[in-house]
């Protein structure tokens, strides 16, 4: 029930008004849990997504580092396999009459080299040991100078974070978030540096990347555009 009251003015009285609010108050509590019911609704697929993106994101890694052992384990030994009988090929030639053959080996080596050279970045480009052998900041670390190498980004590394306290899924979610968002600042930023911060805030880890390139107005920015630029909301990782 709702009691109103208010004082008469031209006699001394007070007038009460009783009205009866229970379908108001039910309609009110329905409202209110069919609010609380999409809510939990939401939270549960939002979980269901993070679930998912970091199932993806294991996978995919885990493909990467099917192909890096490939690479690593079985061409690349087939290709030194081939480099070492070249070499014993290139002694065995003697002579003038020889000369065109030990050229042509030589020409053989040298694809054999930069084959070789190949399949080892690749290896090492789908699936970084330091990154399961050391940590999230030494991954980083090297991330920079993979960087500074490949495409002349200078990257600063400050790490403050608990290697310890990070699982494997996490520093490899987080080591992949941190390379997409670099090779974003070398195709969209136009600068040659950029800072990379790795903190823990209130039990949460904290990733920043961060350069002074042209940039665009966020608030103005659409999320397929956001997408466009390699970009999606923030969130905080437990």
């Amino acid at each position: 029930m709702l009691l109103n009251g208010r004082r008469l003015n031209y006699m001394p009285l007070i007038l009460l008004a009783i009205t009866d609010i229970t379908e108001r108050k039910r309609a009110e509590e329905e409202l209110q849990q069919m609010a609380d019911t999409l809510e939990e609704q939401v939270q549960q697929r939002t979980e269901e997504v993070r679930r998912l993106v970091t199932e993806l994101t294991m996978s995919e890694q885990a493909e990467r580092r099917r192909i890096s052992t490939i690479l690593h384990d079985d061409l690349q030994q087939r290709l030194y396999g081939i480099q070492y009988q070249l070499a014993s090929l290139r002694e065995d030639a003697q002579g003038d009459k020889q000369a065109a053959m030990r050229a042509a080996t030589d020409a053989i080596t040298q694809s054999v080299n930069a084959a070789i050279a190949t399949t080892r970045s690749l290896s090492v480009d789908l699936s970084p040991p330091v990154l399961y052998d050391e940590g999230l900041a030494e991954a980083v670390h090297w991330l920079a100078a993979q960087m500074k190498q490949q495409h002349g980004l200078k990257v600063e590394v400050q790490a403050q974070t608990e290697e310890q306290m990070l699982s494997a899924d996490l520093r490899v979610l987080l080591f992949q978030i941190v390379r997409e968002l670099l090779f974003n600042v070398v195709k969209h930023a136009g600068v040659t540096e950029a800072v990379v911060t790795l903190a823990r805030v209130d039990g949460s880890i904290r990733v920043e990347v961060a350069d002074q390139g042209h940039g665009f107005d966020v608030a103005k920015s659409t999320e397929m555009e956001l997408y466009s630029h390699g970009l999606a909301r923030g969130r905080r990782w437990p």
